[in-house]
């Protein structure tokens, strides 16, 4: 892992194409990722519209690869643990981070959830709002 004191350590947590533009982003404007989590090639062909696009960025700015199965298991609270985070993005994640992930980052965790998004946006349309 990238730990260094005295800069920001962040984890980024995603498997899903809607988060590649604001991972690149972040990169190409100098922010340093600590780890890179994704989902393994098994749990990854279960779900739709992912990207391994992530990769190409991880390698090109240096960024540690890393791939779970899920993340509520040990191998990714021990990464995650090991980094350690002060602050742990999370984009277009199938699964609902477990509390002893959200407990390790020092200032806390930032999440996105597209379709929870888009759900609430088509309930707002259909009410009129």
């Amino acid at each position: 892992y990238c730990y260094q004191e005295n800069v920001m350590n962040i984890v980024w947590i995603c498997c899903h194409e809607e988060g590649v533009k604001a991972f690149r982003t972040v990169l190409e404007n100098g922010v340093r990722i600590s780890a890179f989590i994704t989902l393994d090639e098994t749990a990854f062909a279960k779900r739709s519209a992912g990207s391994r696009e992530y990769q190409k960025y991880c390698e090109k700015y240096n960024v540690p690869y890393l791939s779970v199965d899920s993340i509520k298991g040990e191998m990714a609270y021990t990464i995650i643990e090991q980094a350690p985070p002060d602050v742990i993005v999370v984009l277009g994640w199938s699964e609902i981070l477990p509390n002893c992930i959200l407990d390790i980052p020092v200032i806390g965790t930032v999440g996105h959830m597209p379709l929870y998004c888009r759900t609430i946006e088509a309930a707002l349309r259909l009410t009129g709002r």
